[in-house]
């Protein structure tokens, strides 16, 4: 598959020099960007970096797992492909969840009063492209195909960390001040309570892991946002054990090379995961 992605990743000075507050991003008078006070925690503890946190911790996972594969040549067991390929399904889903989060919720409540770049949305576009060629690749891999098919989505992959791993920034840097200046943290609590309590187990499961485990989800990220603690044991807790009990151990046992116990089916919700 032949597809070359152009991308550049944002300098610190462009990044530093965005100015929410500047005039040209201001949509009602009647709302000022004066809010970012109102914000008890500092914006790299926001929701909205952690889970970009996650979805950078996944994509380094899959990196070292395929590299760890590689090195050990030879005809990669049949086990390691299987893992490769269910492991893929989640996250895949996994960043279709984020990107319609941020486009259908987040988007159009923050240009109720400030302008957001149009390139967020039309980054998502060429992102979904990639995801498609990953998902072909992936789909794709047979054992008896040796290292060739491997080698190639190693390859297509740091092309998607190239592409992605920019646009996480321009957000952090961009989308998310504006946000903080423009909306109080009460005015923008419904919208995180909204996603946790219907959030789906694949992005729920990779949020708890990658952002410091149960420990810091239960004593820290739930009361900053204000959820409510038996939320954790009714319906979080279960997406967290099921995220570890699949993608975790899927990916231990590829960069270990130690075939991993059969891993039983298992439903919560809508989410199967095999």
């Amino acid at each position: 598959i032949d597809l070359l992605f152009c991308t550049r990743t944002m300098t610190s000075t462009e990044a530093s020099s965005f100015d929410p507050k500047d005039p040209q991003y201001q949509v009602d008078p009647a709302f000022p960007p004066d809010k970012e006070e109102t914000w008890s925690y500092p914006k790299e503890k926001d929701g909205w970096i952690l889970e970009h946190n996650s979805l950078r911790a996944e994509v380094n996972d899959m990196k070292d797992a395929l590299a760890a594969v590689m090195k050990r040549g030879g005809e990669p067991p049949a086990w390691a492909i299987d893992a490769i390929q269910k492991w893929w399904e989640v996250h895949h889903t996994h960043v279709h969840q984020h990107h319609t989060h941020e486009d259908e919720i987040f988007s159009p409540f923050i240009r109720t009063r400030a302008k957001v770049t149009e390139k967020t949305e039309a980054d998502h576009k060429e992102l979904v492209q990639m995801l498609e060629v990953l998902d072909t690749l992936t789909k794709g891999l047979k054992a008896e195909d040796g290292m060739g098919r491997l080698e190639e989505l190693a390859k297509q992959w740091n092309a998607y960390e190239e592409m992605l791993f920019p646009h996480l920034i321009q957000e952090e840097e961009e989308t998310l001040p504006l946000m903080r200046a423009y909306f109080t943290a009460k005015e923008v609590a419904p919208l995180v309570q909204k996603i946790v309590s219907s959030g789906e187990a694949e992005l729920m499961g990779a949020f708890v892991h990658n952002n410091g485990g149960p420990d810091f989800f239960r004593k820290q990220f739930m009361k900053q946002e204000g959820i409510p603690g038996f939320v954790w044991h009714i319906d979080i807790k279960k997406k967290y054990n099921l995220y570890v009990a699949t993608q975790v151990v899927r990916i231990d046992a590829l960069k270990s090379g130690e075939e991993p116990p059969p891993i039983k089916a298992q439903k919560f919700g809508k989410c199967v995961i095999l």
